[in-house]
């Protein structure tokens, strides 16, 4: 198989078992997750929510607590418990908080 080839089973293999394990987290634990993934190399965009995506994400733009933000080099860990329900080994992601200040470094519980 070609180089490009590789990269796209890999990521249609990755994106499916993080958008599974997204599924299991929202029943498992009963919390509100949203997932967007969007592939750089092919322009779409791929989308899981437990409710109403737009929903959730005007709650997280509109939350004022302290949002926990886990970046690259954190992720890349072998696997880490969230919320100590589902264990997950990301291997890569971007995420953004709404507004400054409201970032913290990745705790663990």
């Amino acid at each position: 198989m070609t180089p490009v080839r590789v990269a796209q089973v890999t990521f249609t293999k990755r994106k499916n078992g993080l958008l599974k394990k997204a599924r299991e987290l929202s029943i498992l634990c009963d919390c509100e997750i949203a997932v967007l993934i969007f592939n750089n190399t092919n322009g779409r965009c791929f989308e899981f929510a437990s409710g109403d995506t737009s929903r959730t994400l005007t709650r997280f733009a509109t939350f004022q607590g302290t949002v926990e933000l886990r970046g690259l080099a954190e992720v890349r860990r072998p696997a880490l418990v969230w919320g100590g329900c589902v264990r997950l080994r990301v291997v890569g992601a971007v995420a953004s908080a709404p507004a400054a200040g409201r970032r913290t470094g990745g705790s663990r519980q």
